[in-house]
């Protein structure tokens, strides 16, 4: 990719933006694209360069992420940290045959109910860090128990307390303000955002 100091006078907050795997490197217009939140925008791009994004993912990065989206993050990362391709399946009657979901329920990452995934459903944060806690644990790491310190910890679901705790110590999700705000909707870059400080800390 080509460096934005390359092109003295552009308007890089407003009209132009890289965007990788696009233009050959070059600058694009941002009318012409979908591109993150401002505070997103570099990390989103950097995860998307590391291959870490599937492609369905490199749009509308500021919906709320489904269940289904999730998987399909956690196969990407999994099988890119691992080298190796998930083989492990496990079925829902409700998974259309979606592979990343049956790659993800085959290592324990994620769980259905009476049989059914619910693919369509979004996540809060509370969700997003229960579910890394899973990721890490089929990748053999286990985070150290460690008891949060938000002070919103009352508003926690009873289940996701010691994986809040968990994934805060490790540096893997902040919060603002001191609190977690654990019911929170956990948005397409949010969890891309997840899915790289993972990555760094895999990799440190």
């Amino acid at each position: 990719m080509k460096q934005q100091s390359s092109f003295s006078g552009w308007d890089f907050t407003s009209v132009w933006a890289f965007k990788p795997g696009v233009n050959d490197g070059y600058p694009v217009l941002r009318a012409f694209h979908e591109f993150p939140s401002p505070w997103a925008e570099g990390p989103v791009n950097r995860a998307v360069g590391l291959k870490l994004v599937p492609s369905q993912l490199h749009s509308k990065y500021t919906q709320p992420i489904t269940r289904a989206e999730f998987c399909m993050l956690g196969v990407a990362i999994y099988e890119a940290y691992t080298g190796e391709a998930i083989t492990e399946r496990a079925t829902f009657s409700d998974d259309r045959g979606n592979v990343d979901i049956r790659k993800m329920a085959g290592l324990g990452v994620v769980s259905g109910n009476d049989g059914k995934f619910s693919p369509d459903l979004t996540f809060n944060r509370e969700m997003a860090a229960a579910l890394l806690v899973n990721l890490l644990k089929a990748m053999d790491i286990t985070l150290p128990k460690t008891p949060t310190t938000f002070s919103d910890k009352a508003s926690m679901s009873g289940w996701a307390v010691e994986q809040i705790g968990q994934v805060q110590a490790a540096g893997l999700i902040s919060g603002s303000d001191g609190k977690f705000n654990p019911q929170w909707s956990f948005t397409r870059e949010s969890a891309i955002l997840l899915m790289l400080n993972l990555w760094d800390y895999l990799n440190k």
